[in-house]
């Protein structure tokens, strides 16, 4: 076994290590920035992931109250069958609430 074991005592093996040793650290701090920056990167994703996600709850909530004040509006007789603003209900409130209730309430 001993055969097989590159000898300190030959200098090129012990130049091959050494430049094989510089070579990984620099291999290894290049690693190491990369990382870094992927780490920077994935950290504003976060948070323009964050800034979307507040974005689309206000949205939704906002979309829930004025869902809510069509259906409110919905129980005035203006918008009744025999109403003066039936057609415009129906073409432009009655499919916000719920395109899959349209037909209900046409």
């Amino acid at each position: 076994m001993e055969a097989n074991r590159p000898s300190i005592e030959n200098s090129d093996s012990l130049e091959t290590m050494t430049r094989d040793r510089d070579n990984f650290e620099r291999e290894l701090n290049r690693c190491a920035e990369i990382a870094q920056g992927l780490r920077a990167e994935l950290k504003a994703t976060q948070g323009l992931l964050n800034v979307k996600t507040a974005f689309l709850e206000s949205a939704e909530k906002e979309i829930d109250q004025l869902k809510d004040a069509l259906i409110w509006c919905s129980g005035s007789p203006d918008f009744s069958e025999d109403g003066q603003a039936h057609e415009g209900w129906l073409k432009l409130c009655a499919p916000l609430i719920a395109p899959e209730r349209d037909a209900e309430i046409r």
